[in-house]
């Protein structure tokens, strides 16, 4: 009766609710083409982003006053720890349309929890699939929870994570998995030997790394291909060389060729 005899804003809670089914719908259609993507694409790379820019978009979701009063506290509270939104936080009032943002939503969230064990194990990729479960669930969400079997996929991670780890603490690469490596480069002039077609003398020319001298050639190979031979000494790997011509000087240089 309270509700009967109170003066309601019609026109705005209309409005309100148009609003909260047009954000309901979109976020609908988001996480179905989200969860497509999911389920087509093949480089981590691409996954990683996805997943990067679900837990991004529900991290920065913003409902009303108090919504965000408490999201704040929870913050203050555990400051290393960014809960993300649920989807329905700002749409209480879209009606039977968040019944099947909620599907799509659980969809979502299990092809996530399916995925989440064939990721590189420790990678930064497995990682963000676990972070997208950091979320403000609702009791209705329970039973789903055990459903999707996320407790036990991650129960899974952390054990096999505990198990890829030496004594000394420091992790250790999973078998199989590729793995950077880093390459330091050295000038091995010093250690080559360098002979010249003409004009052996001006071999110090070439060699001092200086772009103010210069070797030119001589009489004996006028005409003729000027060849420049490196020799580099035993247990070198040499990987690149660089040679510098003169393009304004050096008129009579029209192409250069490198043969191993």
């Amino acid at each position: 009766m309270a509700f009967v005899i109170r003066r309601h804003d019609l026109r705005g809670l209309q409005a309100a609710m148009k609003h909260a089914q047009r954000k309901a719908a979109c976020k609908i259609y988001a996480m179905q083409a989200l969860n497509w993507l999911l389920r087509n694409v093949t480089q981590t790379t691409c996954l990683h982003d996805l997943l990067w820019h679900f837990v991004s978009s529900l991290a920065l979701a913003c409902g009303d006053e108090e919504q965000e009063k408490a999201g704040a506290e929870r913050r203050e509270q555990e400051p290393d720890i960014v809960v993300c939104e649920h989807p329905l936080d700002d749409i209480s009032i879209a009606g039977d349309t968040a019944h099947s943002l909620t599907d799509a939503f659980h969809t979502l969230l299990q092809t996530i929890s399916d995925m989440m064990m064939l990721l590189p194990s420790g990678s930064a990729l497995q990682q963000m699939a676990i972070r997208c479960w950091c979320l403000n669930f609702k009791q209705t969400d329970h039973p789903f929870l055990h459903r999707s079997h996320v407790f036990s996929n991650i129960s899974q991670i952390l054990s096999h994570s505990d198990e890829t780890q030496d004594d000394t603490g420091l992790y250790v690469d999973p078998p199989g998995q590729v793995t950077g490596c880093v390459e330091l480069l050295r000038d091995l002039t010093p250690l080559a030997d360098v002979k010249l077609s003409s004009r052996q003398a001006m071999q110090a020319s070439l060699t001092d790394g200086s772009t103010e001298t210069f070797w030119e050639s001589g009489e004996e190979d006028r005409n003729k291909t000027k060849q420049l031979t490196i020799t580099c000494h035993q247990g070198t790997r040499p990987t690149m060389v660089f040679v510098h011509i003169d393009n304004s000087r050096d008129l009579a240089v029209s192409a250069a060729a490198a043969r191993n």
